[in-house]
């Protein structure tokens, strides 16, 4: 075989209007996409999907991208989700210092790729009960609630 066939031909970066144009797509096949489910049914359902979503992609775009282009990119775009998700919840758990944390809330690709995947794989379950609980209640409505003794300030046990 000749060496140049078998070296891969590397295409160009996806702009960030394809970027949008290819999440937007995943995003209207996502039931199917992000199914967890690994049966035989599923796996043909995905694979359909793919190609469909890299049909769709390719009739709108100049530069004509192969299905493991597109599941590739789609993967490097969940992964850098997590990543930033990771990075989020280790800057909210150190003491200060350094630099602030730059901001996600203008980055659109990073939320139309939270659209398309479940928020709990990248954030986790939210915490009911603790210190880091977004919702902590005062100590007076834990003592209505549980109807709770507290000392007064001349040391009597009282209710409330």
């Amino acid at each position: 075989m000749n060496e140049k066939q078998d070296k891969r031909c590397r295409a160009p970066n996806y702009s960030q209007e394809e970027k949008m144009r290819l999440l937007s797509l995943i995003a209207e096949m996502k039931d199917v996409i992000e199914n967890k489910t690994t049966d035989a049914v599923t796996w043909h359902q995905k694979e359909e999907a793919w190609k469909e979503v890299t049909i769709k992609f390719n009739a709108s775009s100049l530069v004509k991208r192969s299905v493991a282009s597109i599941k590739n990119f789609y993967e490097n775009q969940k992964r850098n989700c997590h990543k930033k998700a990771s990075e989020e919840r280790r800057y909210l758990k150190g003491t200060g210092g350094g630099p602030a944390l730059p901001s996600t809330s203008t980055d659109n690709l990073h939320d139309l790729t939270l659209a398309i995947v479940n928020k709990k794989t990248v954030y986790g379950l939210e915490c009911e009960f603790g210190g880091d609980a977004a919702n902590e209640r005062n100590e007076e409505e834990i003592v209505e609630e549980n109807n709770i003794p507290l000392e007064n300030k001349e040391n009597e046990v009282c209710f409330k």
